[in-house]
Formats: structure tokens, sequence, C-alpha cells
């Protein structure tokens, strides 16, 4: 596997550590895997180098750990009773039974051999098969008690005996390796695959830490901490879903991998008195956070282990680096809005401020002009002006002002049982100046039932789709409202007959600073998309469509909370 590697990526050097065990552990083991690589490397260089003394003390292995393929010498013990065992029994039923001949014990010896080398390693099953060789021949074959064969066939029977049991006892071990390895690389890939695969489907940054401090501690067993970077700076506190605590004496190792962007900490060279171990969530252009990991044992993790690491550490530090790269998007998709919205705000409120202040200063003028102040009339005229442009003004604030609080959040509404004649009535005195230009008819069911709702901020509602209709119809054209209801609901449709909206413009009617195409000069935008945020601030919808017979119709509709409490007669 090594060679094939290093021709697929054109590697001209290898450099492979000393194997440290004895020639008999090597013959036992396979050989060495340095000399299959010299003796397979063709022109690629091999340099053999000595490594670290290897401890004989065995690890506890976390979860997703390969699991040992060198037996231990308990294993050999075992392997040794067992065919100690299998022969003190086969050597019974020899004695006893005269159909028992050497060969059906050659072949039970054998299957304990693979059996040993199923179970126990390579090993063991060679040293079965010496051993139950042996025995065979001493307590079995005839001449029995000596080491000596007559028959010729009975040594081709020993040796194809022994060489059978050495080489299915080798393959099968290797099998049995094979298998082990096979199911840890599947371990291995489910692990990367769950990291994968809900760090992909988190929704935010809490999401994606959590996901990743569960699958580090489900892998390795360990207990893990992550700490963010912020604006240069590392984070103090680890992210609420860690749960490895950090002391101050941590958190400064935590620091140092941060600003120098090496690992360090437990059983590293560096700060190596640490509790944990600390690794930088390196990404292609920047650090951002630090990891630290404390596991249960109490020996760094092996090589398999620490590549898995890597591979995690890599993926939550690009799933991370995207979490942010979103959260910068986002901000600057807001920024870039918040600057349209500005603009637009500050087009339509500097056209509408103009009008009105300038109407209202050039009334005030003339109404210094002395002529002017003679003539009455001229001047009921100047002052009507003047109360119009100032209601204008105040229009736009209000419209202002409430698109603040419902952008904000803050509005709060003052509900009061209100009666909806009397609601109407006020917002159609309101629009006294559309009055003069059309032609206003009321159809007001009888008997309406009293509507719990914020009077100043419905009557605003109203006042705002009269307004529309006045500035978007013709001079007199007939605006109607109709007010009735029907299944726990209030109704209220303020309509025109005017040259209506264009259909695939509904909608968009009721976006901020949104005016319809080839309309007059004039007004914000703002006064539909208030009107239907104060509509849904009560519970209620507003929609609007065309009729057929020509013009648009603006629905407004509330629910109804029930009936008013009783009124209470004054005691006398």
């Amino acid at each position: 596997s090594l060679l094939r590697v290093a021709h697929q990526r054109n590697v001209t050097q290898i450099v492979i550590g000393k194997p440290q065990h004895t020639r008999w552990q090597r013959l036992f083991q396979g050989g060495s895997p340095v000399d299959q690589v010299i003796r397979e490397s063709g022109d690629i260089d091999v340099y053999v180098v000595t490594g670290d003394a290897t401890t004989r003390e065995q690890r506890r292995r976390p979860t997703f750990s390969p699991t040992t393929i060198h037996s231990q010498y308990q294993h050999y013990v075992l392997a040794l009773a067992l065919v100690m065992l299998v022969t003190v029994f086969d050597l019974h039923l020899f004695n006893t039974f005269s159909w028992v001949t050497y060969q059906a014990v050659g072949l039970t010896e054998l299957l304990v051999v693979l059996l040993i080398a199923a179970y126990l390693g390579r090993g063991p099953a060679l040293l079965a098969a010496l051993v139950s060789a042996i025995s065979l021949n001493f307590l079995f074959i005839d001449p029995r008690f000596t080491f000596t064969i007559d028959h010729f066939e009975d040594v081709i029977l020993f040796v194809l005996y022994f060489a059978i049991a050495i080489l299915t006892g080798n393959l099968t071990a290797r099998l049995r390796v094979q298998e082990r390895q096979a199911r840890y690389s599947n371990e291995r890939t489910s692990a990367l695959y769950t990291l994968a695969h809900e760090s992909a489907t988190a929704v935010n940054m809490d999401d994606v830490l959590k996901t990743a401090i569960t699958q580090i501690s489900r892998a390795f067993d360990a207990e893990s901490a992550i700490l963010l970077a912020k604006d240069g700076q590392l984070d103090r506190q680890p992210h609420l879903c860690s749960t490895l605590a950090l002391s101050d004496k941590e958190y400064s190792v935590a620091r140092w991998v941060y600003e120098h962007g090496k690992t360090a900490g437990r059983f590293t060279d560096t700060l190596s008195q640490a509790a944990a171990q600390y690794h930088p969530l390196n990404t292609p252009t920047r650090i951002v956070g630090v990891i630290g990991i404390r596991t249960q044992q109490d020996e760094r993790l092996t090589f398999d282990q620490e590549t898995l690491l890597e591979t995690f550490m890599s993926q939550i530090a690009l799933v991370i680096e995207r979490e942010i790269l979103d959260e910068t998007a986002e901000q600057s998709a807001m920024l870039r809005e918040s600057e349209r919205l500005y603009t637009a705000l500050l087009n339509s409120i500097s056209h509408e401020l103009r009008t009105p202040i300038a109407t209202i200063k050039g009334a005030s003028s003339s109404l210094l002009d002395p002529v002017t102040g003679v003539n009455e009339g001229a001047r009921t005229a100047l002052i009507q002006d003047i109360q119009s442009s100032t209601d204008r003004l105040n229009r736009l604030v209000e419209n202002l002002l409430d698109m603040s609080r419902l952008e904000s959040g803050r509005l709060q509404l003052k509900r009061e049982w209100c009666d909806l004649g009397d609601l109407i009535g006020v917002a159609v005195q309101q629009v006294s100046y559309c009055a003069s230009t059309h032609m206003i008819q009321l159809q007001l069911t009888p008997n309406l039932p009293l509507v719990q709702l914020d009077f100043v901020l419905m009557e605003q509602v109203i006042i705002n789709l009269l307004d529309n209709a006045c500035n978007y119809t013709p001079p007199g054209t007939v605006i109607n409202i109709a007010a009735k209801a029907h299944d726990q609901q209030v109704e209220i449709a303020v309509s025109d007959n005017g040259p209506g909206i264009p259909q695939d413009l509904i909608e968009r009617v009721f976006e901020k600073f949104y005016r319809l195409p080839g309309t007059a000069s004039g007004g914000t935008g703002l006064g539909l998309s208030i009107s239907r945020g104060l509509v849904e601030a009560h519970g209620g919808t507003l929609s609007a469509e065309n009729i057929p017979a020509g013009g648009a119709r603006f629905t407004l509709r509330l629910p109804l909370y029930g009936a008013p409490p009783p009124v209470e007669e004054a005691q006398l």
C-alpha cells in the first residue's frame, strides 16, 4: 500500500523507521516491512532512520482506535494451554477408541491452530502449529513416544501438517487483521461522515460547535473545549457547549497556540505541563480558534488517532470559517440594504419636505404683505395652504415614526373597544382635502360589533388607504368605504374606480419606498407598507386586488376577540 501510494504521487524518496524487533519477532510477524519496501521500491530512494523507543505498556484505546495486531505474551500462554488441552483430550480418545486414528487427531489439532490464528494472532498460531506438530509426532505417530518416524508416508503427513498449519494459520491471522482494519476504517469513515453531515446541516455557529464537541468526545473519549477568535483576539471563555473547563494557566497555553499557530500542551514538547493538548484551528486564510482536548488515557494518541483528529480539526475549522463568512455576508447585505433604504429615504423625504415647506414659506411671506393682509379671501386661502402643508408634514413625520417602531419591534398597542363607524368617520374628516376632489361613499353594515384595537394607529391605517386612493386616481372618481362583520372578523374595504394596479405589482405596492412606475412625483412609498405592518400587529391582514369593473380594492380584516364587557350603570 505504501509503495502504491508512492507511485501514484510520483514520490522519489521514502523515509522509514528502523524496526526494533528481533529477528525471531519479525519471523513470527511475517517479516519486516522495511525489507519489503526496500526490495520492491524500484527507482525510489529509501532512507532508514532510527526511531524512538516504544513502550511495552498497553494503552487503553478510545472508541475509534485500530485494534492492535501484535499479540501479547498472555496470548502465547493461552495458545499453548489450548493446544495442550486438546492434545490431552485427543490422547484420551486415541487410547480409548480404536477407530480414532492419528489422521483424525491431526485434523482436530489443525482446527485449533485456525481458531488460535483467528482470535489470538499470527504469533500464537505459529507457536500452536509447532507444538501441535511435535505432539502429533511424539504421541500419536508410530513409533509412539519417540521423535522418529518409520513410514515415509507418515513423514510426508507430518511435514505437510506442519506446513499447512503454518500457512493456514498465517492466512487466517492475516484475514483477521484485515477484518479489524476494515472495521476500524468503517468506524473512522462513519465518524467523519457524521461530523461532516451534521456540520453541514447546522443552522448556526452554536449547532456547529455542539456537533464538533459531541463527535470529538465520542471518537476519542475525551473532554474538549473550543475557543473562538474575535477581532484578532482569542475569547477568554470557551464556548458554552465545551466539556473542558479552563483555568488561567490553561488559557495562557491556548493563547500561545493561537498566537504561534502551533500545537502545545500535554504530550508535546511545548508547555507539556498543561492538563490538555491544544491545537490551532487553521484555515487557508487564518486561525479561527483553538481546540483543547484532554483524553482519559495517560498516553498520547496513536498515529492513526492523531491523523483522524487532524482531519476532524480541519473539518471543524472550515465549517467555523463558513459560518463566519456567512455572518459577514449577512452583515454586508444588511449594510447594503441600509444604505439603499437610507438613500431612498433621503431622496423621498427631501422631496416631500421641500414642497410643503416651500408652500408654507410662500404663504407666510404673502400674509406679511400689506396688500394681501386687507384681502380676506386671499388671507383665508393662504391660511388653508399653510394648514394643508402642515398636515402633510405631520403625516410624513408620523409615517417615519411608525416605520421606525415597526422595524425596531418596539410598537406597543393600546387596545380599547372601538366603534368602526366612529373610526371611519374620524379618518374621513382627516382627509378633507381628498373630499374636495373625489366623492367618498360609505357603506357600513348596521349594528357593527365593537372591535378591540388601537384607535390612533388604526385611524392612521385608514387615512393612509384613503390618501393612497386620492393620489393614484384621477379627480372626480369615487372612493368607496365598506365595512361588515362575518366569520368572527370584521372587514373594511377601501375601493376606487381608477386605473387599478398591474397584476404583477400587486404585492410590491406593500414594499417600503416602492411607488408604481409612471405615477406622479410625491410621496415616500411608506404608507401602504406601514399600514400592513400596523394591521398585522393587530393580528389582521391587509391585501390588495383589482376590481373586474375597474379600479383597485384594499381589504383590511381584523379578528374579533369576543364581546366587550357589559357597561355598569352608575348608582345614584
